[in-house]
């Protein structure tokens, strides 16, 4: 059984040489872009919009100043209003980055090539928590800042229409009903709503009764049981258990890798604080300065 993960590029008739479908961390992303930049501008830019991305990681957009971004950064704070105008705009250009590298990524998943059954949709939904998970900063702000950026809301209500629209696509017809397009959005939209959701309330408010998984183990549980699920309200039955087997046995988990460093570093909105350690990295892309050794470090 080919691995639920796999992208449609790797062989399927060798095993070892398949790859996990990958998701992505937009701060790692604009930092790896900075690197290849070939003026100090440009790096800037870049290195400004990645600090962003990774401060928002622990601090709320609520809470974020300019001058911890721009610390974060190791630029000066007039150099961020220099690319954009207010912090609300530089938010805005990171949600907008996010949904075309999403959007970019969805045609890869075996869901959009018309394979629903429940082990893509198991990998389908592992892929979009992983994402989120990887960059949880700005899933944040399109979740809670919507009504206060229309410029976001417009974006995440996209997105939630290219999800919701595709679930609809796959769900079966109840046989006494018209189900036209606008029948199937309407369930598009009633299935995935749970997700979505879900999702907010265990990554983004933090009930007490909802603890988020902190396991990569833990994580793909969560997931199976949102799996089947959907897989019988969109087909009207549970997966089989030699389905549910079979899928769990060709998991791979490696498509959790990068989701709870920063989940268990993440301080609580009451404590949340920029994180100093990561404005050397920043600061030497930006300005190109080399790292120094260690031991002249440690004698200062």
């Amino acid at each position: 059984m080919q691995s639920i993960l796999r992208s449609r590029k790797c062989s399927c008739d060798n095993n070892t040489d398949m790859k996990p479908l990958k998701t992505f961390c937009l701060a790692d992303e604009f930092l790896a872009q900075a690197a290849r930049a070939t003026t100090k501008a440009e790096r800037s830019r870049l290195g400004l919009l990645a600090a962003a991305a990774d401060v928002l990681d622990y601090v709320p957009f609520p809470q974020l100043r300019p001058a911890d971004l721009a610390a974060h950064a190791g630029i000066s704070r007039s150099l961020i209003y220099h690319y954009y105008a207010d912090l609300a705009q530089l938010t805005v250009a990171l949600v907008d980055s996010f949904s075309e590298r999403l959007r970019a990524a969805l045609p890869t998943l075996t869901v959009n090539q018309g394979d629903y059954s429940y082990a893509s949709i198991l990998g389908y939904l592992a892929w979009t928590v992983s994402l989120v998970l990887r960059n949880r900063g700005v899933y944040r702000v399109m979740v809670t800042q919507a009504d206060q950026l229309p410029a976001v809301k417009a974006t995440y209500e996209q997105l939630l229409y290219i999800f919701n629209k595709d679930v609809g696509s796959h769900v079966d017809a109840p046989p006494v009903l018209h189900f036209g397009d606008t029948e199937r959005l309407f369930a598009g939209y009633f299935v995935g709503g749970g997700f979505e959701n879900l999702m907010r309330q265990v990554f983004v408010d933090g009930k007490e009764d909802m603890p988020p998984p902190r396991t990569s183990k833990a994580l793909f549980e969560m997931v199976q049981l949102v799996a089947v699920l959907r897989n019988r309200q969109v087909h009207g039955c549970d997966p089989s258990e030699a389905e549910i087997r079979a899928a769990a046995a060709d998991f791979d988990m490696r498509v959790f890798e990068g989701c709870f460093k920063a989940a268990r570093s993440t301080p609580a909105p009451a404590q949340a604080s920029v994180r100093p350690a990561s404005m050397p990295r920043l600061r030497r892309m930006v300005n190109k300065v080399p790292a120094k050794p260690a031991q002249s470090l440690q004698a200062k």
